[in-house]
């Protein structure tokens, strides 16, 4: 029978069977523990029922492509600029916008900036640490359209 080198005692069945329930039971803590970490910290909503949501999705679309309006973001040095363009590069013409900024994959950062000027809209100040953000912008045109976009900037460090 094969013993223990260090201290010349047996090894048992019962010595194994505790060396693998240890193991398992790690890796069983490790993804419990990761698991709570992903559901506690993920949203997990974009909207509250995907089947009404989809019901509208075509026709909203055709009114963002009909409009023919771009958004561009761009930051550095601290201060966020978004210009919406409309199909020439001229700024569209915008009479209401709004800002939501936070990351792609959790609430926690979400910030709502203040708009320093609507003409060239430059958001307020924002320190921005390094790494990817998500940017929900809606806009109304002076005719009452809704423009709407998503867009994602990776902040360098």
């Amino acid at each position: 029978m094969a013993g223990n080198a260090n201290t010349g005692k047996p090894l048992t069945g019962r010595f194994v069977f505790f060396c693998f329930a240890g193991a398992f039971g790690a890796i069983l803590a490790a993804n419990i523990a990761l698991a709570v970490a992903a559901i506690g910290s993920f949203p997990g909503i974009e909207v509250k029922n995907g089947y009404v949501a989809s019901q509208s999705f075509d026709r909203e679309r055709a009114a963002q492509v009909a409009l023919g309006w771009s958004a561009k973001a761009e930051y550095a040095d601290g201060r966020l600029v978004i210009r919406v363009t409309d199909r020439m590069g001229d700024p569209a013409p915008l009479a209401d916008f709004a800002l939501r900024i936070g990351r792609p994959t959790t609430e926690a950062f979400d910030v709502t900036p203040e708009i320093i000027d609507s003409a060239t809209m430059e958001a307020a100040e924002i320190d921005l640490t390094p790494g990817r953000w998500r940017l929900d912008m809606t806009a109304t045109g002076r005719g009452g359209e809704v423009f709407r976009q998503h867009l994602v900037i990776e902040v360098k460090g």
